[in-house]
């Protein structure tokens, strides 16, 4: 600051925070299928950044145009959003007619552990630049993240990492459940709710900050009673428990020359 002084910033972090210790067990390797492993539809020509682009992800498998496009659309802003503690923001003024748009406004914490707004990279309206700088009362409207959009999306990419690491398309009454529920919100009307669903209330997800290349990995974690529970690194930016029924991996067939993300 001018006059000296320190002022940090850093990612907020709530008192309910968890930490959890995974060791990898595998690493995925880029696998097409004959089919899109979402909607089923043959030849899928599309290729699948797992996750998406914005998190790190690498092209992992295929899937058709449609599912790619529209899923990406409807789900992946979302989950970029929850990740980065993001939400979307108007300002408004007595002196400007109408609202304004700006890049969206990331939580944080100073030193003291209280929050913090900052401005997202991107441009910002000459009239909320004025707003700030004449220090006039001005309004702020937020968009918070949709939760379930965004626990979707981590669904979305998890099922398609379960693909790759079992090399097939599962058949199972889960795996169906979990296509219908993409390709449902693929062809609904964007401004309709996500379905409530166990599926997805139920997913664990967590952020990872994890040094190394941008991977996609088969993690294990200790349960306590000699086996282990399974989970995946999404580019070891995001953490999701393993989608479908469990694999019932024992902990002695963890590689103990694994890392812990």
């Amino acid at each position: 600051m001018d006059d000296g002084s320190t002022f940090e910033v850093r990612r907020f972090i709530p008192e309910s925070t968890v930490v959890e210790d995974f060791r990898i067990l595998a690493q995925a390797r880029y696998r097409a299928f004959e089919r899109c492993p979402i909607c089923l539809d043959e030849d899928p020509t599309s290729a699948e950044h797992v996750p998406p682009r914005g998190l790190g992800g690498v092209v992992l498998t295929a899937t058709c145009m449609r599912c790619n496009n529209e899923l990406g659309s409807r789900l992946e802003n979302d989950l970029q959003d929850w990740f980065d503690d993001a939400v979307h923001v108007r300002f408004a003024s007595d002196a400007v007619r109408g609202s304004r748009r700006t890049p969206r406004l990331l939580v944080r914490q100073n030193q003291n552990g209280s929050p913090v707004f900052m401005m997202d990279r991107g441009r910002i309206d000459p009239e909320v630049q004025r707003m700030l700088e004449a220090g006039e009362r001005f309004e702020i409207v937020a968009t918070e993240t949709d939760p379930r959009r965004a626990r979707l999306g981590a669904l979305k990419s998890a099922y398609l990492a379960s693909c790759v690491f079992l090399d097939a398309i599962p058949e199972s009454t889960l795996a169906g459940e979990i296509r219908r529920l993409l390709v449902q919100t693929r062809d609904a009307a964007r401004t309709e709710p996500i379905e409530a669903s166990p599926i997805i209330d139920n997913l664990n997800i967590g952020r990872s900050y994890a040094e190394g290349e941008p991977v996609v990995e088969l993690l294990a974690r200790e349960t306590g009673d000699g086996r282990a529970e399974a989970a995946i690194s999404l580019a070891r930016t995001v953490v999701v428990s393993w989608p479908l029924e469990p694999l019932g991996v024992r902990i002695e067939h963890v590689d103990p020359g694994g890392g812990t993300p």
